[in-house]
């Protein structure tokens, strides 16, 4: 059954993209991988993607195939000084190649988005969640912006949030799909040791360290593909518009140590 499945995955190039690649590839599935970069041994077939870029997510689209199995959202981009680009790559470009590929997705077929544990942050901020999740599926960088500048969305805080969009954004997804039977979930890693992670540790500084502390080591990337294969497989038929923490016992410490417990 294997080789008839079809999963497209963005970021394939490094990272959990392209160790999510290698595990599916070494299951017998035909990987196409979607990245800015090549992606090389490890798919079968590479389609060029910018996430900033919405002339690059329509022309991706368009070449994608008639029946995906699995589409595995994993591209992302840490925090830098560029808020509005955080956004785009992170949750809308993301959100943009999601519908446009929507299409290409059989009846019972799955999305998987990697969120990510940061976005613990935002998860009582309502109103700003509620307003950026109406801006429009094909909206600009300017107009992210201009978003960013009248929410005062930081450089810092713009990944945290991107990723509670990502997350609440799955859910809403999941309803919006049921009749189709297509499984909508979100993967929130906590630390993982990906070429980024330096950058993560930089920017977070002593939150970064304490969660490592937590954990006792950053998860390896495999870890993290293993569970975002589970899900895009035919094992989790059930699983629907979930977000899976898979971060060392991270959130248990963490809520534990808030309530007293």
């Amino acid at each position: 059954m294997a080789a008839d499945r079809i999963v497209c995955v963005t970021g394939a190039a490094s990272g959990i993209g392209a160790a999510t690649c290698r595990r599916m590839q070494a299951q017998g599935t035909r990987v196409i991988g979607l990245d800015i970069n090549p992606a090389l041994d490890w798919v079968d077939e590479h389609i060029m993607l910018d996430l900033a870029d919405a002339a690059s997510i329509a022309r991706a689209a368009d070449r994608l195939p008639p029946r995906i199995d699995a589409l595995c959202n994993v591209a992302g981009i840490p925090p830098c000084d560029d808020a509005a680009r955080v956004l785009m790559v992170n949750f809308y470009g993301a959100r943009q190649v999601t519908m446009a590929g929507l299409s290409h997705l059989r009846d019972g077929a799955a999305i998987i988005n990697v969120a990510s544990m940061a976005a613990m942050r935002f998860r009582g901020d309502a109103v700003r969640t509620r307003a950026a999740l109406k801006l429009p599926v094909e909206v600009s960088q300017a107009d992210i912006a201009a978003f960013v500048d009248q929410q005062a969305i930081g450089a810092l805080e713009s990944y945290a949030f991107s990723k509670q969009l990502l997350l609440l954004w799955s859910k809403q997804l999941q309803c919006a799909l049921a009749d189709r039977q297509i499984r909508v979930n979100s993967v929130s890693p906590g630390p993982v040791d990906t070429p980024i992670l330096g950058t993560f540790v930089s920017a977070f500084g002593e939150k970064a360290a304490s969660d490592l502390a937590i954990t006792g080591r950053a998860a390896s990337v495999d870890e993290i593909a293993a569970v975002i294969a589970f899900l895009a497989g035919p094992e989790a038929g059930w699983v629907r518009g979930i977000d899976l923490p898979v971060d060392g016992g991270l959130e248990a410490a963490m809520l534990t140590r808030v309530l007293g417990l």
